[in-house]
This record gives C-alpha cells, sequence and structure tokens, in this order.
C-alpha cells in the first residue's frame, strides 16, 4: 500500500502551515538557571492530567529503552500507617 504525497503547495496545507507557526515562540536565555526557571513556569500552567500523562509517558519511554515493556504506571504499594 503506496501513500499518497503530501500536497505542499495547496492551499489548505498552507493555511495550515501558517497558523502552526504563528503558535511558535522564540526564547533567548542566557543561562542554565533561566532554562530551568522558564521550565518550572511552564509546568506550573499545565493541567494535572496532562502533567501526570507526560511523566507516565517518560517513563514508559525510559523503560523501552531499558528494553522492559510497560503498558501502564502502576500503583506504588504503601505500608499501612
Amino acid at each position: 500500500m503506496k501513500k499518497d504525497p503530501i500536497d505542499t503547495s495547496s492551499p489548505e496545507f498552507l493555511a495550515r502551515a501558517a497558523r502552526r507557526r504563528a503558535t511558535w515562540s522564540i526564547t533567548v536565555h542566557k543561562n542554565f538557571d533561566d532554562i530551568k526557571a522558564a521550565e518550572y513556569r511552564y509546568w506550573a500552567t499545565q493541567p494535572a492530567h496532562v502533567v501526570v500523562a507526560t511523566v507516565s509517558e517518560m517513563t514508559t519511554e525510559a523503560y523501552a529503552m531499558r528494553g522492559i515493556r510497560v503498558s501502564r504506571l502502576q500503583r506504588t504499594p504503601r505500608s499501612p500507617q
């Protein structure tokens, strides 16, 4: 099965590309501490479900790099208090 090539000259494609480019922003940081501060500010603005989904995805990918397949995060065992 051969995929159709993407027509990059079509008006629809160009309009979508222009909308995507309008959302980009470039920030220049002077040092590593500024980068980390900006990263913390960004994650503080994200809803909890987005943060949890991202952590889950990163954990799954980290395990995959070690050759371990995980389908989802598991609960952490807690000792009774």
